[in-house]
């Protein structure tokens, strides 16, 4: 199963390098939010408004999980309670360009 994290450009060199850690979380909750594919252009959309960024300068990093590893909070909402390691990710640095057209979506 692939789930999905979206986080700003300028933050991959170090999530590529340390994982997605639960304390770079917003509001202080320690956790990792990802989605799922289903939800993907909604997230992108809802974290760049929340940042206060262009969708443009988001990126999607994709992350490899078994069913029931993440808590669901919602339909196609997850988190993770512990860090996630960067063997987990899908992706190098080349391949997070941003998702903004829907038929790139699998």
């Amino acid at each position: 199963m692939t789930l999905y994290h979206v986080t700003r450009a300028r933050s991959l060199r170090s999530i590529l390098a340390n994982g997605l850690r639960v304390m770079g979380s917003h509001e202080g909750r320690p956790v990792v939010w990802l989605c799922d594919g289903e939800h993907l252009l909604w997230t992108l959309s809802h974290v760049a408004r929340w940042k206060q960024r262009a969708p443009s300068s988001m990126r999607i990093l994709s992350v490899a999980c078994e069913p029931g590893t993440f808590s669901r909070v919602r339909p196609g909402t997850y988190l993770s309670w512990t860090d996630i390691p960067p063997e987990r990710l899908e992706c190098s640095l080349s391949q997070t360009s941003p998702v903004l057209d829907p038929r790139t979506l699998g």
